[in-house]
């Protein structure tokens, strides 16, 4: 099976990128890798991939289709699609999924969520109201900087 190895991602002048798969650096034929970029000027048009197969060093180029600022389910997603990842692995990341269940409204195997009626609600049951930040949880999570 072939795998690319020591895994870069680059989004040009748009801003910083990073992979679902914190501190990953290889990736195995048929594997999917979620790419999230903090775009500081405007929405890259393309996404260069460089790593290593068979020790050849090799360079690929996806044209980035359909982008849209703004896209604030990306988090929820995001965090989604690495939570099922994360519970393929086993009971070992239970800490984790619960971390980041929490922190992006994610119902798991581990959590579960609530609706309540009003504010007086989450003050008597000492609920926290919803952030409307989880972009910045989603890059701290990851290691960047916005």
């Amino acid at each position: 099976p072939r795998a690319i190895g020591k895994l870069g991602r680059d989004v040009g002048a748009a801003g910083a990128a990073e992979a679902a798969g914190h501190g990953r650096v290889q990736i195995a034929a048929g594997e999917t890798l979620t790419v999230t970029a903090l775009c500081d000027k405007k929405l890259p048009t393309k996404i260069t991939f460089t790593g290593n197969v068979n020790k050849r060093k090799v360079t690929k180029t996806a044209l980035v289709k359909n982008a849209k600022q703004g896209a604030s389910y990306l988090p929820r997603l995001w965090a989604k699609l690495h939570i099922d990842n994360l519970l393929k692995s086993g009971m070992s990341n239970v800490e984790e999924i619960t971390a980041l269940s929490k922190a992006f409204y994610v119902v798991t195997p581990f959590t579960s969520l609530i609706v309540l009626e009003d504010d007086k609600m989450y003050e008597d049951y000492d609920v926290e109201r919803g952030r409307k930040d989880h972009f910045r949880w989603l890059f701290q999570y990851q290691g960047v900087r916005p």
